[in-house]
């Protein structure tokens, strides 16, 4: 199936700046991405900074999380191969969400 690509037209210092960005993420991930994957991975970590999307972290085998905007818990239904990041919405307030997964201890 071929998809449909359409251009988003971007001055100069736009595409240059996004071309810093996109090395940046790839030197961390240590391999390169293509366009689609790192605007697929960057887009809800941009809506976070912007406070349309709220940043949650869970560590890798846990279930529940709590929601920022209501303070409620409630379960997060996990990927068999779970990605570094899942984007849900909220059950109880329905506000948007994005979960950072790790295997690492986080304090809040």
């Amino acid at each position: 199936m071929k998809r449909d690509r359409k251009n988003i037209a971007l001055s100069s210092r736009e595409k240059a700046a996004l071309e810093r960005i996109k090395r940046s993420y790839d030197r961390r991930r240590e391999r390169r991405s293509d366009w689609g994957d790192f605007l697929i991975k960057a887009l809800p970590f941009a809506l976070v900074a912007l406070g349309i999307y709220h940043e949650v972290k869970m560590r890798r085998g846990q279930s529940m999380v709590i929601c920022p905007a209501c303070e409620r818990e409630f379960a997060v239904a996990v990927p068999a191969s779970m990605p570094e990041e899942l984007v849900v919405s909220c059950p109880h307030c329905e506000a948007e969400l994005v979960i950072g997964v790790t295997d690492e201890e986080y304090s809040d």
